[in-house]
C-alpha cells in the first residue's frame, strides 16, 4: 500500500507538510488531540487549525476505508461481461 501524503499548495510548505504528517501518524498524539474540540483553544489558532485538519483527515480516511471495504465486498463481474 502506498502512503498518502498531504498536499499543501505553495513553495515553502514542505517543512510544514512533514510536521503535519509526522504528527498525524503518531497515534498517541492524534488520539489525545481528538479528545478536544478546536473551540477549546481560542488563544491558540495553530492548535485549533491542526485539530480541524486532523478531523478532515479522519473523515477522508474513513471514506477511503469505506470505499475499500465496499470494493472488496462487491461481487466480481462475470468474465463475459467485461
Amino acid at each position: 500500500m502506498r502512503p498518502r501524503a498531504c498536499c499543501l499548495p505553495g513553495e515553502y510548505n514542505c517543512f510544514l507538510n512533514v510536521i503535519i504528517q509526522s504528527l498525524w501518524h503518531c497515534a498517541a498524539f492524534r488520539t489525545r488531540m481528538a479528545a478536544h474540540a478546536p473551540d477549546a483553544f481560542p488563544g491558540h489558532p495553530v492548535v485549533a487549525a491542526l485539530l480541524r485538519l486532523f478531523r478532515a483527515l479522519d473523515a477522508a480516511e474513513e471514506r477511503r476505508l469505506a470505499r475499500k471495504a465496499g470494493a472488496q465486498g462487491a461481487a466480481p463481474e462475470p468474465a463475459g461481461e467485461r
